[in-house]
């Protein structure tokens, strides 16, 4: 199912600094705010794959009167990661909101903040079949290796999203979206088959 991110004034103003930041040094930068209480938290790392999530945060993800908007950027411009699903979708969580990931190419990716029981396994059960399928695809001749890595973890999204464990959403760059539709029967064919392995 296609949601597209919509991102109101604050979260545009948060997407572009963390983005700004990322480009600056290639490392992933946090922004996170709580609508209700006017909490606010700009983080940093030094690391392009993952950024420190303050306790004060974590706190908040358990209090069910948070509504909290968690922004971070993903310098290759992919989607979520094993460990950024698992925050957003941790067992203790209460309050509501949505994480993002904004790619420094213009994507944006959103999630809808949730409790579910066993994510990571269920990730895993989804990734497992994504890789299975994509590396069939790339040995066949049918997908290239580098439009492969490009959506792997989209495409994961995208079959949670369909086996109703996770509520995602994007807006993709223009480079994405026309690799997408050039190899979108094989991808959409790894998004099912991941949905089904997840079986919920």
């Amino acid at each position: 199912m296609l949601h597209i991110a919509l991102l109101n004034k604050m979260d545009r103003v948060s997407r572009g600094q963390v983005v700004s930041n990322g480009i600056v040094d290639g490392c992933e930068y946090l922004k996170a705010y709580d609508l209700r209480s006017g909490w606010i938290h700009n983080g940093g790392s030094r690391s392009p794959r993952i950024v420190a999530i303050p306790g004060d945060l974590e706190g908040l993800l358990r209090d069910p009167f948070a509504e909290l908007y968690i922004h971070h950027n993903h310098p290759d411009g992919v989607s979520f990661s094993r460990g950024d699903l698992a925050l957003a979708l941790d067992v203790g969580n209460r309050a509501r909101g949505k994480l993002f990931a904004h790619g420094h190419d213009g994507s944006t990716y959103g999630v809808a903040l949730a409790n579910r029981e066993s994510i990571e396994a269920l990730h895993r059960r989804a990734s497992d079949s994504v890789e299975r399928t994509l590396r069939s695809l790339v040995f066949d001749s049918q997908v290239p290796m580098q439009v492969a890595k490009n959506h792997f973890a989209h495409v994961i999204c995208q079959a949670l999203d369909v086996a109703g464990v996770i509520h995602y959403e994007f807006a993709v760059s223009k480079t994405r979206i026309d690799e997408w539709q050039r190899y979108a029967n094989y991808l959409e064919e790894a998004v099912t088959a991941a949905a089904d392995a997840v079986g919920r």
